[in-house]
């Protein structure tokens, strides 16, 4: 303001007035500019006011927020409050203060409120034109010479420029709210605009949402004290459900959340604090829903005689417990102290998918479903559960876990012959997990005892082969009857007979009838050839000769059609005399079609003879290889093993269906052959088997003796029987001998099935004194030392075979390695256990070792995968040492005669050896396959196993390696089975031994069907022709 001077009046009287102007000499005009100079000093006064009111605000909802934010992390709504109001108060107060001292200092005096417009800051400055600016210093101006500030010039002068300013201030309308400076807005606006961006972000927090009502309400948000303990000591005693497998525990003095199981029983023992007459202990649980909360439980407290207070509840659902004490004065209740419980889910099964190759099944097939189970407490068993498509679900036995392991990774053996055999076609199937939860929640289990897991469905579809193959036999039996009707159509037609009585027409109506019947045969042939190209049971040489049959009819067939084309429709009536004598000309052609049809029924008759008679000797096979294995299963549960039980049954379904199969061929061959074939004596015992069903009622009444005597019984003589059939089979009758091979053939056979019954004898005498041995070691403890030392063993030596990419091993080394995973599961099970035996931790190290053997022979040694598995072979060779050599041997434990039998079978097992030395490599050797031969190799070295096994009185190891060499014996066989025989002695070619007998007697009985039968006699002679024929 020091820049701003008064203007200076030109007037000759100026130089004649006094200095300093007295206060009469003060102009009486300029009211108008008085007055706008003190509105504008209150517009001042009130913008001023107003700027600092709305500061105010928005400190305020700053200082809200940041109050509701404090509230909320501390909980005191009360002092935030009560520092909300202080702050307010005072930022008010200081925003008044300081808006009061700048409209003083800018609005004090009039003239001050001139200089605020002469500055130019309010709007007047920017509403006027460049011309008329100056107004704002000319209002100054006329200020101070209406006042006499200045240099004093004329008085008319003064009066006539303070009315110019004032009439200019009119003519433009300038008012206070022009005149000062307008508020300050921008800023106001701006910070308003951060506030609520602030206000958005801190309104999401929980320290807002939490302390705005706090702060509100004016109230105190902390949790209220716990009231004063009522007991001076407090110990709980906690007894586990007996499914958690979780020892006692007791807790002195507890603090904060009891998480137990459900089913906890929890013991209170406590010294009060003050005297009590009576106490209560209230159980509330938690509501699981709005309308249905469980009732409150309340447990007495009874005084002990040690001066303490015992209590006991049943902790079923979360909730808290409180305890009441209650003396003469008033009662005194403790904090309620939450319980919480520990979830028990539902198990997680995860089943392995099968490889590509097992997705379609044969309809003798077992199919291995390889699984991973887990479970917080426990798990109870494992189900597989297949769905037919006629919707219809069955389940296989459930299989149980030795305890109650929480992780448990093992196969189901699905024997797909426990399908009904008019349902295989494809079926679905899922596994489901069962844990052993007793339900002692407040919710109920839907399906009691314990929660099911399924896992995902899968979809398996089977082939019957069988089935298959007695449609193809079928379907050759429909056509070697369809060809005795075409000949004796033939036979008995008169179509080519020069002295029938019959039109030409009629007769060559009759020969285009028989044309066409054998076209319709041939064409039923063809199908049949390729059904049975198809049929895997088939023998290669079954499809052949009957493409041979159809070859050679096929061409009789064609020379006929030659003549047929002659003999078009309509030429017997145009040209009776020409169709008459191609009639004539067919003849010849029907006696060779005639001739042709004869050798040929005899030939498809022994096709289907033969068909049948192998479709027998292989059921006698599998029922002779059923019944073994359950021998072999029988003498295992008689050892103690009682996972068999299981495949006991499925193998007794599987017999079932084998007897009625075998039952079927019978009828059959019996209508084909007569009783000739059909030994009564030899199949005396499928009649018997089948009407046996005492073996599982047996087994369930504990005698398993009794049991396993009879399957070996019956195992004797359905040896017999099979062998009868074979031999049956291989006679024939004395037009058809049999070869030196196949007599070789059959010696071998018989050779190999006896080595095989005397290996699983001595595997049966050995397999009972390890029975022997395990009764006498089964009871001795493991101690916990050594079963925590083999549990860690067992679970480093499990993850380093988790490490192992099975994805370059084969299929049955993968399923080894799977075995030896679950068996390792299995001894981290057995070793947690209190009173781990010794036994049962030696025998699931056996089953790891002989896993990671089975994985390493299919695995290429020189690979990454073959290298783990070699050094994971000698740590599971030196655990299995370990436990093993915690147990007393067999000759420490076992009598003198139990020990003398060792010797024994030592010597049986060279002798045997011996005999399959030398049926190696003699001649009947050289007719087994390659994989006979391999099969025979292998078996020699489990013979050499099992008897340097038995001279150690090692038990165990000699029946791994009889099993071995059982095993090697039953390829052999096996692959003389799958060959091709030999070929008949006298069979070449296309000829039939049948065919080449002496005709003369059959020709007689041609010739005299040629001629006219007597009325009456035609069918009669039919019948008896078609019977010859068969």
């Amino acid at each position: 303001m020091t820049g701003l001077r008064s203007p200076v009046i030109p007037s000759t009287e100026a130089r004649c007035a006094a200095p300093v102007p007295s206060r009469c000499a003060i102009l009486s005009r300029g009211r108008i500019l008085e007055g706008l100079l003190r509105a504008a000093r209150r517009a001042i006064w009130r913008r001023a006011a107003l700027e600092a009111g709305v500061a105010g605000l928005l400190a305020a909802i700053a200082l809200a927020l940041a109050a509701a934010i404090g509230a909320g992390l501390s909980l005191r709504g009360d002092l935030a409050a009560q520092a909300l109001g202080a702050a307010i108060g005072a930022t008010g107060l200081a925003l008044a203060i300081q808006a009061a001292r700048a409209a003083h200092r800018r609005a004090r005096t009039l003239r001050d409120v001139a200089v605020e417009i002469a500055q130019g800051v309010g709007p007047l400055a920017a509403g006027l034109d460049a011309g008329d600016r100056r107004l704002r210093h000319e209002i100054i101006g006329a200020l101070d010479l209406r006042e006499g500030r200045g240099r004093v010039g004329s008085p008319r002068l003064r009066d006539r420029y303070v009315e110019e300013v004032e009439a200019r201030i009119e003519q433009r309308g300038v008012g206070p709210a022009r005149a000062v400076r307008p508020m300050r807005w921008r800023g106001l606006v701006f910070a308003a605009v951060v506030l609520m961006a602030a206000a958005a972000g801190l309104g999401r927090t929980d320290a807002f949402m939490t302390g705005w009502p706090l702060l509100w309400a004016r109230t105190d948000g902390r949790p209220p004290p716990p009231p004063e303990p009522v007991w001076s000591s407090l110990t709980l005693g906690l007894t586990y459900p007996e499914h958690t497998s979780r020892p006692p525990r007791t807790i002195p003095n507890p603090s904060g959340a009891l998480r137990v199981p459900a089913g906890t029983r929890v013991d209170i023992q406590l010294l009060p604090r003050v005297a009590a007459r009576e106490g209560t202990v209230v159980v509330a649980y938690d509501p699981t829903e709005l309308s249905n909360a469980p009732p409150v439980e309340r447990v007495a407290i009874e005084p002990d005689a040690d001066g303490s207070w015992r209590a006991s509840f049943t902790a079923r659902g979360a909730g808290s417990w409180t305890v009441v004490l209650v003396d003469d004065g008033a009662e005194h209740r403790s904090a309620a102290l939450p319980v919480e419980i520990e979830p028990d889910r539902a198990p997680e099964l995860e089943v392995s998918p099968p490889p590509a190759g097992e997705h379609v099944v044969g309809d003798d097939a077992r199919v291995t479903v390889r699984w991973h189970a887990r479970d917080d407490f426990g798990l109870a068993g494992v189900e597989l559960v297949y769905q037919l498509p006629d919707g219809s679900t069955h389940r296989l036995p459930r299989q149980q876990p030795a305890g109650a392991p929480r992780s448990w990774r093992d196969h189901t053996d699905w024997d797909i012959a426990s399908i009904p055999i008019d349902a295989r076609s494809e079926v679905l199937y899922w596994l489901e997990a069962i844990d052993n939860d007793p339900g002692l929640g407040l919710d109920p289990l839907p399906d009691p005892p314990g929660k099911r897991t399924r896992s995902a469905t899968l979809r398996l579809s089977v082939e019957d082969e069988q089935a298959e193959h007695a449609e193809n036999i079928a379907s050759l039996r429909e056509l070697r009857d369809a060809a005795v009707d075409v000949l004796a159509e033939r036979m008995l037609s008169t179509a080519f007979s020069d002295t029938a009585a019959a039109t030409t027409a009629t007769r060559a109506g009759m020969a285009r009838a028989l044309h066409l019947h054998v076209e319709e045969l041939l064409a039923r042939m063809a199908a049949t050839v390729d059904a049975l190209s198809l049929d895997a049971l088939t023998q290669d040489g079954d499809a052949e000769a009957l493409a041979g049959i159809h070859r050679r009819l096929l061409a009789e067939h064609k020379a006929e059609g030659k003549l047929q084309a002659e003999l078009a429709p309509g030429t017997e009536f145009a040209e009776p005399a020409m169709a008459a004598a191609v009639l004539l000309r067919m003849r010849p052609v029907d006696a060779r079609i005639q001739t042709a049809f004869e050798d040929e029924i005899i030939r498809l008759d022994d096709l289907v003879d033969g068909m049948l008679i192998e479709q027998l000797e292989a059921l006698a096979a599998r029922l002779e290889a059923t019944q073994r294995k359950l021998v072999e299963l029988l003498e295992a549960l008689k050892a103690g093993d009682e996972s068999v039980r299981s495949q006991i049954e499925q193998l007794e379904q599987r017999r079932r269906e084998d007897l009625r199969k075998l039952s079927e061929i019978r009828a059959q061959l019996r209508e084909e052959m007569g009783e000739e074939f059909m030994n009564v004596d030899a199949f005396e015992i499928l009649e018997r088997m089948a009407a046996d069903e005492e073996l599982q009622a047996m087994l369930q009444r504990g005698e398993i003796d009794r049991a396993l005597e009879r399957a070996r019984g019956e195992l004797d003589e359905v040896s017999r029987m099979r062998d009868e059939v074979q031999q049956q089979a291989g006679e024939g009758g004395a037009a058809n001998p049999l070869s030196e091979a196949e007599r070789q053939r059959i010696a071998l056979l018989r050779e190999l099935g006896r080595l095989q019954d005397e290996e699983g004898s001595l595997r049966a005498s050995t397999s009972e004194l390890q029975r022997q041995w395990r009764e006498q070691v089964a009871g001795r403890e493991a101690g916990a030392d050594r079963a925590q030392a083999a549990g860690e063993k067992a679970k480093a030596l499990r993850e380093q075979l988790e490490a192992i990419n099975d994805a370059r091993l084969g299929r049955d080394a993968r399923r080894g390695l799977d075995d030896a995973r679950a068996a390792l599961d299995r001894l981290e099970q057995l070793a947690e256990r209190e009173d781990a035996k010794a036994l049962d931790l030696a025998e699931a190290a056996d089953a790891a070792q002989d896993g990671i053997e089975r994985a390493l022979s299919g695995a290429e040694r020189r690979e990454a995968e073959g290298k783990a598995l070699e050094r994971a072979q000698a740590r599971a060779e030196a655990l299995r040492e370990r436990l093993g050599g915690a147990l007393p041997s067999p000759g420490e434990v076992l009598p003198e005669t139990s020990r003398q039998q060792f010797d024994e079978l030592e010597q049986r097992q060279n002798g045997l050896r011996k005999r399959a030395s030398e049926l190696l490599s003699g001649p009947l050797g050289d007719l087994l396959p390659p994989a006979g031969r391999a099969g025979m190799r292998r078996a020699d070295g489990g013979m050499n196993r099992s008897e340097r096994a038995l001279d150690r009185t090692v038990p165990r190891d000699a029946i791994g390696g009889q099993s071995q060499a059982w095993q090697g014996i039953q390829e052999a066989i096996d692959s003389l089975r799958q060959g091709s025989p030999p070929p008949p002695a006298g069979a070449s070619g296309d000829a039939s031994t049948e065919a080449d007998r002496d005709r003369s007697l059959r020709d007689e009985l041609m010739d005299a069907m040629r001629e006219d039968a007597p009325p009456g006699f035609v069918d009669p002679v039919r019948r008896y022709y078609e019977e010859l024929l068969r």
